[in-house]
């Protein structure tokens, strides 16, 4: 089993946001993408909060997706908002998402049963297909976690919504 990893990407934010929308909206992302979801890690002591959340997502025998993201909330405080004649209950604070992407080989561990088979993957994947993990794999992972990205920022109300694709 290898890894090949994505740079992590940030999201800042700051200002007030609509927490039960952003959550059930990547969530229902996630869902439509196909991918697993897993909430790892939900701690909230105040004044700060952290969100860990996994996905993943089998594209055949031997490649997985994987989408990591970890929510850390600074000073938190719910408001209320009229937003289009009607009063919503919102959240007040500071945001950093991180988003972190990797495409696994191998993840049912079938060539680490022993040293020969582990070496030979490691051929495998660092020469034979290398440029088919780079091209196609890690460029359909980037691309798609673009879109979630943009789709966060959508989620967040952000004036820097929409891409240049």
């Amino acid at each position: 089993m290898q890894n090949w990893d994505l740079q992590e990407d940030h999201l800042r934010y700051r200002g007030v946001f609509d927490w039960n929308k952003v959550y059930r909206g990547m969530v229902g992302w996630f869902g439509q993408q196909g991918y697993f979801f897993n909430e790892g890690l939900y701690k909230q002591k105040s004044p700060e909060t952290e969100i860990e959340w996994a996905a993943k997502r089998k594209i055949d025998d031997y490649y997985l997706y994987e989408i990591k993201i970890r929510f850390q909330m600074w000073d938190l405080q719910d408001v209320e908002v009229v937003r289009e004649g009607e009063k919503k209950v919102m959240q007040s604070g500071r945001m950093d998402i991180t988003f972190k992407a990797r495409v696994v080989t191998d993840y049912s561990g079938r060539w680490d049963t022993t040293p020969f088979k582990k070496w030979l993957e490691k051929v495998y994947t660092g020469t034979i297909i290398k440029r088919d993990i780079e091209f196609k794999h890690l460029a359909a992972l980037y691309y798609t976690l673009y879109r979630l990205h943009e789709h966060t920022k959508e989620l967040l109300g952000m004036e820097t919504t929409g891409n240049a694709y």
